[in-house]
Formats: structure tokens, sequence, C-alpha cells
């Protein structure tokens, strides 16, 4: 269970922002079969993180064929080359959390959701203490070093939020980026007083004794829209028809990823997260929205704007897909 959702999607700002999220050099006719045929082929980025399960739980059932896409995952430990490999052509369904994707999108790549990944449920994401720790309430966490996976993403987002919520000043928080498996023993060390974590390894903390300080889905945060799939609007424009077969399919992957057993067999396998089954039987899931929501995904842009993270005037509705459209 080496891996950082957060730390890893966040590549994808540096990567596709320095790339333009340009075209790969491929035929003249891109999109199209050797017969001019729109091409039904879609290659999806998979990275191994919870918030795709749904995706693992479409091809294991088989939903992306019966909608007539011929979908293939391509398996990527490291966002940034995923990143590479969808500006490239490569890859032509992106996976990301929702403060990079809007970041690239906000530097200027033409991309469109075509499907949410996941939506935040209490347990999933919290910031959590040593028992011993004096910090009890989010009000302590004020002149206290706190770690994240990454510095002005996710999780600091959503903790300012929280920090608001109950009165406290986020400039009074020092964030301190901390790589994933290494964020108990620095909390331990006393390097930081507190910590954000994500699942699995929120119980991972819990069962090392940390205690809960608050959970990052809760009061603004409740609900909040968390990492979705997107594709370039020159794809969609080529493959219209296979675009709106795929946003179909993502949705009835979605719909089947509701189904907890489905989801603890595809966290095992050894292609993407390699989870055991005793853990995966314990973590908190994710919820798996069926459809892109723009009134969720709105609340996602306009607290990035409290926080200074995006510079552009657009909206959600300017950024979600519709057939069509």
């Amino acid at each position: 269970m080496k891996f950082s959702r957060v730390s890893l999607l966040a590549g994808l700002v540096a990567a596709l922002a320095l790339a333009g999220c340009g075209s790969g050099t491929g035929g003249a006719e891109p999109g199209k079969t050797a017969t001019g045929q729109e091409s039904s082929v879609v290659k999806a980025m998979a990275l191994p993180f919870l918030d795709q399960a749904g995706l693992h739980v479409g091809l294991d059932k088989g939903v992306f064929a019966t909608e007539g896409v011929e979908l293939s995952a391509q398996f990527f430990t490291d966002s940034k080359a995923g990143s590479v490999a969808f500006n490239s052509g490569e890859v032509d369904l992106g996976f990301a959390n929702y403060v990079s994707l809007l970041q690239i999108i906000d530097n200027g790549a033409k991309l469109k959701i075509i499907s949410e990944g996941s939506v935040g449920k209490p347990g999933v994401q919290a910031v959590m203490v040593p028992e011993s720790s004096p910090i009890k309430t989010v009000k302590d966490l004020e002149g206290k070093k706190v770690a994240v996976a990454v510095l002005k993403n996710v999780q600091p987002l959503m903790l300012n939020a929280v920090l608001r919520d109950a009165g406290a000043d986020p400039a009074k928080v020092e964030y301190v980026q901390v790589p994933v498996p290494n964020t108990v023993a620095a909390v331990e060390a006393g390097q930081v007083d507190a910590a954000a974590f994500t699942e699995p390894f929120t119980s991972l903390a819990a069962g090392k004794g940390f205690r809960l300080v608050t959970d990052l889905a809760s009061g603004t945060t409740q609900n909040w829209p968390t990492a979705g799939y997107f594709v370039k609007q020159e794809w969609i424009d080529a493959r219209p028809k296979t675009a709106a077969a795929l946003a179909t399919a993502l949705g009835k992957a979605q719909s089947l990823a509701a189904d907890r057993v489905s989801v603890e067999k595809v966290l095992q396998l050894p292609t993407y997260t390699k989870m055991d089954a005793t853990t995966a039987a314990a973590i908190k899931l994710v919820d798996f929205p069926t459809a892109p929501d723009a009134a969720r995904l709105q609340r996602v842009i306009d607290q990035m704007r409290v926080e200074g993270l995006l510079k552009g005037n657009f909206k959600a509705t300017d950024l979600i897909y519709t057939p069509g459209g």
C-alpha cells in the first residue's frame, strides 16, 4: 500500500501545465479507424487510488464493453508518467483530484469532466493526533504544525474551510509537506503536531493509537467532490459517439461501485491497490457519484478562489461534458 493519492495526483499540475495538454502526433484523422469509422477504443489512466474504484468495478463487470466502448486501463504508479501519456495521446481518459485538475484548466488546458470519481464521506479524510496530544479541538490547531501530503492542495483546502467553520484562523496553522508513508513517524517524532490522513492511512493511523481531531468531510466540506475523470475537448470533437458512450458507461460503473463487495474485490487486484482483504474490508470508502454535479463542483471552485488558488473566471457548468454540447 505504498501510494499517496494526493501527492501523486498533484504532479499532474506541473506535468500537464508544462506540456499544455497538446495533442499527440497521431494520424491525419485522429479518432478514426483505418476505414474512416469513429474509433471506440479508449485508453484510461489507471492510478492506485481508492477514488478510482468505479473504473475497476466497471471493467470487472464488463460495463464498458456492453456500452460499445473498448476500454483498457493503462496502469501508472506515478501520476506524472500518466499525465505525460495523457498529453501525448497515449491515454485518452485522465483522472485527477479536483484541486489539481482545476489548476490545470486554469492554466489554459481545454478539458472536460466526463464523470465524477468520488465524493468524500466521514471517516475517509481526517486530521489526527496521538492519544497523548494536548490538541483536542479544531481551534487548538492554531499555532501548530500540521502535516499534509501536498501544500496548497486538497487537504489544506478542506482543513482551511473546517477551521473557518470552527471560528479558527487558517493563517495561524503552519502546513508542512510530509510524504504520506512518513506522516505517522513525523508526528511521533515531534516534527509536526498533527497530520491530515486519507484512507487507507486514516485507518492505519487509528490502529497506531491516533485519535480524531476533526473529520475533513464536515460542515462546508460535507459531501465534498474530490476527484474526477476528464478528456480533451479535441478528443470529444473527434469521437462524439464514443464520448457519449464512455460517459454512460462510467455512470453505470460508478453505480455498481455502490456495492461494497465489488469494491473490496477490485481493491485486492495486483494491478490496482494490491490491498489485502482485511484492510479492504476495514477502511471507509468514498461515495461514487453516477454523474457530474455542477453545484457540487462549484463549491470546490469557490473555495479555491477564497484560497487564491485560481485566476480564471470559469464556472463549473463550463467544465462538465454534455453529449452534443
